[in-house]
């Protein structure tokens, strides 16, 4: 998961240092751990190639022979860059999609909260109300793909109380309940019709923003795409460590693992970003919303006071 980065973590980010560093943590890769079948795969089949030559008799055939060198290899390079490079594309532009949608949540949970303290005259339980549910809809959205019937007692318990719980454990699509609640709320609390109207265009961009986190979880980038990398990568991983063998020999125990560290990596990364609510720190980001918008209804009282002194 990535976490969400501050001042320290940028300088960190850019600092010269990080060739050093990410070095030295190469063994603990998600990366190196998703391709090392596929590495030692490659090793084995160079030691069974000098294996072979080794005990090779005069009547069998050589390599160079049969296989024909990096030839291959070469006219099908080009193709297989495009796939890969398109595969890493569609996956970051997904990346970017979903945080996109997570930080208009953020600003239209911290809006919503904010203008329902503005437009509801009193009714403090009302507010509280409000807040509580808009938190219960960010924890709700993020759970909807991975979870959608799990209960999060340590993430609601401490929002919801018992009986509200009760009822959103009780739904069949949790953030859909958050915001039928949310639009109850606001109808039954603000008197003025325009003023109610505007609070719920609050209420349907979040329910946008849910529609298109449902889209990138539920749409994956065709899998005919995905399945033909894959087996364009196989084939290299079969037949690139013989025709290594055929021209550089034993250094092929080395060049080949390289070489599916690279290519295989990059699908690897791509695999990893099409799924980006696994990546994101999403429960940041909830409770972010649950402690600012917490600081809004709390100081709600205090900034009507100063409100009201003004002459």
């Amino acid at each position: 998961m990535i976490a969400p980065y501050d001042l320290e973590a940028w300088e960190r980010h850019g600092s010269s240092s990080r060739y050093v560093r990410h070095l030295r943590t190469l063994f603990s890769s998600s990366v190196l751990a998703s391709v090392l079948g596929p590495a030692l795969f490659s090793v084995g089949v160079v030691a069974v190639l000098a294996l072979y030559d080794a005990l090779r008799l005069a009547s069998w055939p050589t390599l160079t022979s049969t296989v024909g060198g990096l030839g291959p290899l070469s006219l099908t390079s080009s193709a297989l860059s495009l796939l890969l490079v398109f595969r890493t594309n569609s996956s970051y532009q997904r990346f970017v999609d979903a945080r996109v949608l997570w930080g208009h949540l953020v600003n239209r949970s911290r809006h919503l909260v904010r203008v329902s303290l503005a437009y509801i005259p009193g009714q403090a339980a009302r507010k509280a109300a409000i807040q509580r549910w808009v938190v219960a809809f960010a924890h709700c959205v993020r759970l909807h793909q991975r979870a959608p019937r799990q209960a999060t007692p340590e993430a609601l318990a401490r929002v919801l109380t018992p009986d509200e719980l009760t009822m959103l454990a009780a739904s069949g699509h949790r953030p859909n309940l958050c915001l039928n609640v949310l639009s109850a709320i606001v109808a039954a609390s603000i008197p003025d019709r325009s003023d109610a109207l505007r609070v719920d265009e609050d209420l349907r961009s979040l329910g946008d923003t849910l529609g298109g986190t449902e889209r990138i979880y539920k749409t994956p980038i065709p899998v005919s795409y995905t399945r033909h990398t894959s087996r364009i990568l196989l084939m290299w991983l079969v037949f690139m460590p013989i025709a290594l063998y055929t021209e550089i020999k034993l250094y092929a125990l080395l060049v080949s693992p390289v070489l599916v560290l690279v290519l295989f990596g990059i699908d690897a990364i791509g695999v990893e970003l099409e799924e980006p609510f696994a990546l994101l720190p999403l429960s940041t980001m909830c409770d972010c919303i649950e402690e600012q918008t917490g600081e809004m209804l709390a100081l709600d009282g205090s900034i009507k006071s100063k409100v009201d002194a003004i002459q």
